[in-house]
Order: C-alpha cells, then structure tokens, then sequence
C-alpha cells in the first residue's frame, strides 16, 4: 500500500510554522522592551506612593513577590537545617526530569545500556514531532 502525501496540508504547515517563527520574534521584540521598562517603572510608583495606575482602559499595578531559596545555593544545607527545625515535610528527595533525559539520552548515543537496577522503576517515551527548517539549511 503506498501512501501520499498532502503536498497541500505540507505547504500550509510549513507557512504556519514561518508565519510561527515571525510573530516570536516580534513578541522578543516586545518581551525584550517591557523587560527594559519594567524597572523604571516599578522605581517611579514606588517613589510616587502609587499601587496602580488606570491607563487606555487597562490597570498598570504593582505587585509584591516573594521568592526564598537557599542561600548561596547550597541546598543540602538548606534541607537539613529545615529538618532540624521539624519542617522536614518541605524536604524533598528527588531527581529532575531534565537530568535524567539527558542521561538516558546519553546512554542511547553511546549505545549502552541502562543499569539492570534502574529499568523497573524508569519510564521512557518517544515521540515524533514535524519540524521546519528552511530549504538548503
């Protein structure tokens, strides 16, 4: 059974995906400039004593965050001085997703194999993606 190919579907998919990479670009662009007006701008309602500002039908406001991590990136410390404190419930032991792809990914390049005591307890999925790049690249 031969199968065709919707050279038409083919065309609009590669124009999306351009039309794709044009308006993140633009949004960069934008992203790039709000990134540079933030400051300022927080310093001036700050000093101004404002919380909010109503303009062009939208409301510019501040707002607190509060981010804690631990001090001189020392995690370990962090953990168990939070254990010795009774939040040990906060502490928690675990292995980041990302890690752990790039070292399976690893292990499939250099064609080995994944450690006998790790396959039960690890779950590998492959997925196909479409992707575009442009013609001659």
């Amino acid at each position: 059974m031969q199968l065709t190919l919707n050279m038409t579907q083919v065309q609009e998919y590669a124009a999306l995906v351009a039309r794709k990479r044009e308006l993140e670009a633009e949004l960069r662009a934008i992203q790039d400039r709000l990134n540079e007006m933030e400051p300022g701008l927080v310093e001036q309602l700050i000093e101004a004593g404002v919380q909010h500002v109503r303009v062009g039908g939208q409301t510019v406001y501040l707002q607190q965050e509060i981010w804690a991590s631990p001090a001189d990136g020392d995690y370990d410390a962090l953990c168990d001085a939070l254990e010795r404190a009774g939040l040990g419930d906060m502490v928690v032991r675990r292995v980041h997703h990302h890690t752990l792809t790039a070292w399976v990914r690893e292990l499939r390049k250099a064609e080995e194999e994944i450690p006998e005591e790790v396959r039960p307890y690890l779950k590998i999925s492959e997925t196909y993606r479409l992707r575009v790049r442009k013609a001659g690249d």
